[in-house]
């Protein structure tokens, strides 16, 4: 990706954010069997009790200034205020990263790897738009957003998107402190640069 022409980069950047949101315009009604992914309100549940879980070891054991903490505990709450999922849930992936993307001639031409797919927040399927999707500094996130069909979030929208950031950044530093996964710096480094692009973004739009 870091060697193709800024005009290629644009272009991977919106086909990105074409498919991801095919993939999240998918309803239970247009699949057979949907129930085995379960539903929105069971997988909004079972994400704040994990992030619960994430972040109540993190603040036992200090990992992050006075300050930082109240900022994501204002998410967290801000978040659990939210009480109608109605017609919100939809098809996710659930692991949007460059070794689940498929290029053919400077295009992007699938997406694949659905073992994390369920019924969720399409919303879920950016958490990891703060660090571009782990793809560099040069993904163009204005690109992504055009070809994803939004351009700016709303209030609900905006906390919505940073609860998954955040969810993903405490996990792999959860993950990483426990050696539930056998991570290192790279994911701890990553992690932080997600939780604080998740924090910094504002009803403006993301931070291009």
């Amino acid at each position: 990706y870091s060697s193709q022409s800024n005009e290629t980069k644009s272009q991977l950047s919106s086909d990105l954010g074409v498919l991801v949101k095919k993939i999240n315009q998918i309803t239970t009604d247009d699949m057979q069997n949907s129930h085995l992914l379960g539903n929105v309100e069971a997988w909004v549940d079972k994400l704040k009790s994990n992030f619960d879980i994430y972040w109540s070891y993190l603040k036992s054991k200090n990992f992050f200034p006075e300050n930082l903490c109240n900022r994501i505990d204002k998410v967290r709450n801000d978040y659990c205020q939210i009480k109608d999922w109605s017609g919100v849930g939809r098809l996710i992936h659930g692991d949007i990263n460059p070794g689940n993307i498929k290029v053919v001639e400077n295009h992007i031409v699938g997406i694949f790897d659905f073992e994390y797919a369920s019924i969720a927040d399409p919303l879920a399927d950016l958490e990891r738009l703060p660090i571009s999707f782990q793809i560099g500094t040069d993904f163009v996130k204005k690109s992504f957003l055009d070809g994803y069909g939004v351009s700016k979030f709303s209030d609900i929208e905006l906390v919505r998107v940073k609860m998954y950031s955040l969810s993903q950044g405490l996990w792999e530093i959860w993950a990483t402190d426990t050696q539930a996964f056998p991570y290192g710096k790279k994911e701890m480094d990553e992690a932080t640069a997600l939780i604080l692009g998740a924090l910094s973004l504002t009803n403006a739009g993301i931070p291009y």
